[in-house]
């Protein structure tokens, strides 16, 4: 990760045992944060972007606003600085902050076939999760159906399954092991087809029993991911 031109990191704001961790960065390439997400674990007011993540099963609480063109403010609260530390870098990862666009930009804006839109939106990003699971999951619940379809189970799956910040109302996707231990009738119960389900939750198990680390050894994860 490249490091920011202009960032201050601030911690040990200590309130009723939580810290703060604030951090801003200068993108790299015009930037537009999105505005929301519709899996239901995203959601923007007043500009700002609010995310529930883990970190090792802890609870963090991140932020994001841009001030100007130029400025990305993140904010991170949580029971240790480590924690908030990497829930922000996960999200700063996950909104392409520090992508450097150009060469992209100046080999493709005059296609034929998409340089109208990279002209028109130079700062459309490619979608990222800022969990491996997450990404995983989805994209099991994605597999050949459409996408208010796909977005409908994923809004169940959280709504039934997720993790809730009792504080901010904030909801982050179920982890590995709770997929892991639920049964296919219930995820297609929430319309996801028999074989997917069942995929999802064979998968789900390869992570929380350790089999496969989706952060580290990745391609030996993906081996058995795929063999599934």
């Amino acid at each position: 990760m490249a490091p920011a031109r202009r960032a201050h990191d601030r911690r040990g704001a200590e309130r009723a045992g939580t810290v703060e961790t604030r951090l801003e960065v200068r993108p790299r390439w015009p930037l537009r944060l999105p505005t929301g997400g519709s899996d239901g674990v995203m959601r923007a007011r007043a500009g700002v972007l609010e995310r529930l993540l883990h970190v090792d099963g802890e609870p963090v609480v991140v932020r994001v606003a841009q001030p100007t063109g130029t400025r990305v403010v993140f904010a991170a609260r949580s029971e240790t600085a480590p924690a908030a530390g990497e829930a922000i870098a996960r999200m700063r990862f996950a909104l392409g902050v520090d992508d450097d666009l150009r060469s992209f930009h100046e080999r493709f804006r005059w296609d034929p076939l998409i340089g109208p839109g990279v002209r028109r939106a130079p700062w459309r990003r490619p979608v990222r999760r800022p969990e491996p699971f997450e990404a995983l999951a989805w994209a099991v619940t994605e597999q050949l159906i459409d996408a208010p379809r796909a977005i409908a189970i994923q809004r169940r799956i959280v709504a039934k399954l997720g993790r809730r910040c009792e504080t901010t109302g904030l909801r982050d996707l179920p982890d590995a092991a709770r997929l892991a231990s639920v049964s296919p009738a219930l995820l297609e119960s929430y319309d996801l087809s028999a074989g997917r389900a069942s995929a999802l939750i064979k998968a789900a198990r390869e992570v929380a029993a350790g089999r496969v680390d989706l952060h580290a050894d990745v391609e030996r994860g993906w081996r058995r991911l795929r063999a599934i």
